[in-house]
């Protein structure tokens, strides 16, 4: 049956929105646009957070070299500033104790 004959042969909106869709209907719709929804807004989120934390941080950056050019610094040392400043970011992540976490017990003399 096309819509046409099924709005056609009903007399109120219900009915025919009962005949079109069933309720395992809605619950499978449901359910497929919520295992594909959430992980499509997580992606979409995570890159607009991104693309702003970018935006941000060039702007630091800009806003950095304008300063150290009206305080005189040369072009070489505004680039060596930026990587050492790059390089700072990525390797604050805290090092590993040499020393293991767990001691081991001694005997009792």
């Amino acid at each position: 049956m096309d819509v046409l004959s099924l709005l056609l042969a009903q007399e109120s909106p219900n009915g025919l929105l009962h005949n079109v869709m069933s309720a395992t209907d809605i619950v499978k719709i449901v359910a497929v646009s919520c295992m594909l929804g959430g992980p499509i807004l997580i992606a979409i989120v995570y890159i607009v957070f991104q693309t702003l934390w970018n935006m941000v941080r060039m702007m630091g950056d800009n806003s950095l070299k304008k300063k150290m050019l009206t305080l005189g610094f040369s072009v070489t040392d505004i680039e060596r500033v930026l990587r050492a400043e790059n390089v700072a970011v990525k390797s604050s992540k805290p090092a590993r104790p040499s020393t293991p976490d767990v001691v081991m017990a001694q005997t009792i003399k």
